[in-house]
């Protein structure tokens, strides 16, 4: 992953550091780790900041680098910010845009997760790729893996991350979408709740494999992870959309 050069990295680091790095135990190479850390959610400074917290953390509970635990993560609007943005004024002024005002994409990456998808009537492994803000990728990683890896295997044929769409967490690379045909976005008409697109998602298709119902391992595991179903939203509905912010 590029490392790209932030103004905030200092505070970011310490943050995400204090939540995923508690449960290092004595004996592993603690500056490597940091080293690694770093560059994983690219950082480019804040190695030493990060190696003075884990010296001054004493524990001998299991870890694992590769686990991401959902409890450890930050649960508000507040923390989530703080974490990926180093800033808390982001919750009130909205997310930070993944372009400048020349449309030149700036900071996201690419991320390949792994994925069910249906051939020929049956689940056949697979993986998709998505366009996030570096900050949350290891979190869409682990999200994604975990529905991957639940009894469920639900079917996958269409996600997406970052695109240019004003006032949306899309634009921040911090929301996905996923089987939009089968998990419409539905607005109020004359107080009745009808498809926003009808040429693209008529209707929110119940019995195909591919929606997203309401107690599903899907929206379980992203609001494990903290984000929010547009599924749940009042004002409208938008069944296919997972967003850290709730945008």
């Amino acid at each position: 992953m590029q490392i790209v050069k932030s103004s905030v990295i200092v505070s970011s680091v310490l943050i995400a550091g204090m939540l995923l790095f508690a449960f290092i135990p004595n004996g592993i190479d603690k500056e490597a780790l940091a080293v690694c850390y770093a560059e994983t959610l690219s950082f480019s400074q804040g190695k030493e900041q990060m190696v003075r917290y884990i010296e001054n953390t004493d524990s001998t509970t299991d870890w694992k680098w590769s686990v991401i635990d959902p409890l450890n993560l930050p649960q508000t609007d507040e923390e989530k910010a703080i974490a990926i943005y180093g800033d808390i004024s982001f919750v009130h002024t909205g997310t930070r845009k993944a372009v400048d005002n020349t449309n030149t994409v700036f900071d996201v990456v690419a991320i390949t997760v792994p994925v069910w998808k249906i051939e020929n009537g049956q689940k056949v492994e697979s993986t998709a790729t998505i366009q996030v803000l570096p900050e949350i990728a290891d979190v869409m990683k682990a999200v994604f893996t975990e529905i991957f890896e639940s009894p469920q295997k639900f079917p996958i044929y269409s996600v997406g991350g970052f695109r240019i769409e004003l006032n949306s967490e899309h634009m921040a690379g911090t929301a996905v979408d996923i089987n939009p045909k089968e998990n419409p976005e539905l607005v109020y008409r004359n107080n009745v709740l009808v498809s926003s697109s009808p040429q693209y998602w008529p209707f929110r298709d119940l019995k195909s494999p591919y929606c997203i119902q309401d107690n599903s391992d899907v929206v379980k595991i992203f609001k494990a992870y903290g984000f929010k179903w547009g599924g749940d939203w009042v004002t409208k509905k938008d069944y296919m959309h997972f967003s850290y912010f709730g945008r």
